[in-house]
């Protein structure tokens, strides 16, 4: 029997989460295009924000939402993209540039209902850094690959210069589904976002589907993927779920394929239109959680002679 028609965002247990996401291609036996990223992100336990914070997520940009539940995180992160031949030390002007940026960021999020019943996240997120050599991603591309024991990297020399990024990520979607009496549960989450600043400026419309045991009650779609971030409200400790979901982007401006914003650069002509594709699955007990999804993302630039390929892993912890 069905418990109910839409499933409602609630949680008797009020967590704090830590998460670290990890994605690489040589889980694939590649090493290039977007090659590598990390990401290490706290969020505080709901409710329990500055005034500020709140008076921002329940008075700003509602669009119909009513607002019940709001967090606050704060983020670390990491990416580099590299052009398909490392080994080589000149200039490919056929291929991506070398990139790569470091930031931090703020997290807001708030959870409710929108058209009195339908649940729904918003996720507001700035980030602050750099993209260049001071992003350090020959530093870290070296060690990994010299940890790894893959070629070491010698192109670096070529990569877009230093830069100051700022970069905006607005994002909402809504949650569809049922709850069985015995936990089993299937959601249909299609979301869209915004990303605005110099180093990516898109739109994205997608949707993510999730069936499984016990299936968390929140969820998140971030940047670097990471599906669930809260503990079930239901009783049992345990949960396990299967996703599979689609993005598409109409990019505007990639600061990594359309090269330096404030200066002549190695730049290649880029696709207007970007698809990923995500399949994947989740194990919690207690409170770790664990999120593997691999993901297909179509080329990204007129002359890329592959579709890529990439794995990424987060690791989860609810206290």
């Amino acid at each position: 029997m069905l418990a109910a028609a839409l499933v409602h965002i609630q949680a008797a247990e009020e967590k704090s989460t830590v998460s670290f996401t990890i994605e690489n291609d040589s889980f694939f036996g590649t090493d290039r295009y977007y090659t590598h990223g990390f990401r290490l992100q706290y969020m505080h336990e709901p409710n329990s924000v500055p005034g500020w914070v709140a008076s921002l997520l329940t008075n700003t940009l509602t669009a119909g939402m009513d607002v019940n539940r709001m967090r606050i995180g704060f983020t670390l992160g990491q990416e580099l993209y590299t052009p398909s031949n490392i080994t080589r030390p000149g200039l490919n002007e056929n291929d991506r540039p070398y990139g790569a940026w470091l930031y931090t960021g703020l997290v807001l999020r708030r959870a409710g209902t929108v058209a009195g019943t339908i649940p729904s996240v918003d996720e507001f997120e700035l980030d602050l850094g750099v993209v260049g050599p001071n992003a350090f991603g020959e530093e870290t591309q070296t060690w990994w690959h010299k940890l790894t024991g893959y070629a070491e990297p010698r192109g670096w020399d070529n990569q877009l210069g230093n830069e100051p990024a700022l970069q905006i990520y607005l994002t909402r979607s809504i949650q569809v589904g049922f709850r069985t009496e015995n936990y089993w549960g299937l959601d249909i989450v299609p979301h869209a976002r915004a990303a605005l600043g110099n180093v990516y400026i898109y739109g994205e419309l997608g949707t993510l589907f999730r069936a499984g045991y016990n299936l968390p009650s929140e969820y998140v779609i971030s940047p670097m993927e990471s599906f669930s971030t809260h503990p079930s409200y239901d009783p049992p400790k345990w949960s396990v779920y299967a996703f599979a979901g689609a993005d598409g982007r109409a990019i505007g401006r990639n600061i990594f394929l359309d090269g330096s914003t404030f200066e002549d650069s190695h730049s290649v002509d880029k696709e207007p239109l970007v698809a990923d594709f995500r399949a994947g699955a989740s194990v919690r007990y207690g409170p770790v959680e664990v999120v593997g999804s691999a993901v297909h993302r179509t080329r990204e630039f007129e002359l890329q002679s592959k579709d890529e390929n990439f794995l990424s892993i987060t690791f989860q912890f609810h206290y």
